[in-house]
């Protein structure tokens, strides 16, 4: 099910803020959640509602008791506020009340501590950014439910399409890309991939460079991962497209050799050779199996002598996969 997709949330690295934008965070030493939580309701509700929303925020979760609130207020030195991806972590860090504590009480929470951390006027842009992120978040769930539970492709690609619209729509592009940035540009790569992918007048060479073209679209942290996970596919296919094109191991060798240098492509090799050796093995007790069955011996007798036959050929974890080779019916089944 595509939907399954929009519920995960990639985690990255926090970006180092440039230097050149003379940005300082807002004075937040290494201080108790609760403490920090406590003030920021005085100084917006009055200590008579304390009480209640640290309630809220912390004996609801107690896994964030003692935890680092991530530093997303920061200004410059005229008291603006300077979007950073920090600030995204630190909406999703209260976040995590969500559905053991109304939303509701999660966003008294937030506006209490951008209020209680900035003054003016970063306070009053940090909370409209806020608002408008819930405002998104909203309409992204409203799409969610408009499209329905499709499994089709094209409502994947149509809902990445459509979310990238309303990030910048809701926040502005210079937010948006803070914010979304990596997230985005994931998207944009998957929807261009699928696109090749889905080309059939492409030649495998044709396909070959636009995936290259494509890659150079990623930030570089993205790019590693991406071209690992693509060699490992790629790999996959190449020992398909062996084992049903009659490919000799030296020209599979040297296929893997280009794509993932010489020290991996003989590990490959080595595996290829342990699993030719596996299947002899178990081809030939399997045959000596299939004798069994077809012998005159009893029920109770073909199963002990199939038992000893395994402790013959296998040892260890090896008796259990063969059992289990067995069971799932690859071949003709012990009865048991």
């Amino acid at each position: 099910m595509w939907l399954a997709y929009i519920g995960f949330q990639m985690m990255y690295p926090s970006d180092t803020l440039s230097k050149d934008l003379n940005a300082k965070s807002s004075s937040m030493k290494s201080t108790s959640t609760k403490s920090i939580m406590t003030k920021s309701i005085d100084r917006q509700y009055g200590t008579k509602n304390t009480g209640k929303v640290i309630e809220t925020a912390i004996d609801v979760a107690p896994s964030l008791e003692g935890t680092d609130i991530p530093n997303g207020l920061v200004t410059d030195a005229n008291g603006n506020f300077i979007v950073t991806p920090q600030l995204k972590q630190l909406f999703n860090y209260f976040y995590t009340l969500l559905g053991r504590k109304e939303e509701s009480d999660i966003v008294q929470l937030v506006n209490a501590y951008i209020s209680q951390n900035l003054a003016e006027p970063a306070k009053s842009q940090a909370l409209e950014i806020f608002k408008n992120y819930r405002l998104l978040e909203a309409e992204l769930q409203s799409t969610m439910i408009d499209r329905g539970s499709s499994n089709d492709l094209d409502g994947l690609l149509g809902y990445m399409k459509e979310r990238g619209e309303l990030r910048r729509i809701y926040l502005g592009n210079e937010t948006a890309d803070i914010l979304f940035g990596k997230e985005q540009a994931y998207d944009d790569y998957t929807i261009g991939r699928l696109a090749i992918e889905q080309d059939d007048d492409l030649t495998e060479e044709e396909v070959a460079d636009a995936m290259n073209v494509l890659l150079d679209t990623l930030p570089p942290t993205f790019k590693k991962s991406v071209i690992r996970r693509q060699n490992l596919l790629t790999i996959r296919r190449l020992s398909q497209k062996a084992e049903s094109k009659n490919t000799t191991a030296e020209q599979l060798f040297v296929e893997r050799q280009a794509l993932v240098g010489l020290e991996s492509a003989q590990r490959l090799q080595a595996l290829d050779e342990e699993r030719a050796k596996w299947r002899q093995r178990y081809q030939s007790y399997r045959g000596e199996v299939e004798l069994i069955q077809e012998s005159n011996l009893s029920q109770a007798d073909q199963n002990q002598s199939v038992t000893e036959l395994r402790g013959r050929h296998f040892s260890g974890s090896e008796i259990k996969r063969v059992d289990s080779l067995d069971r799932i019916g690859l071949l003709k089944p012990v009865a048991g």
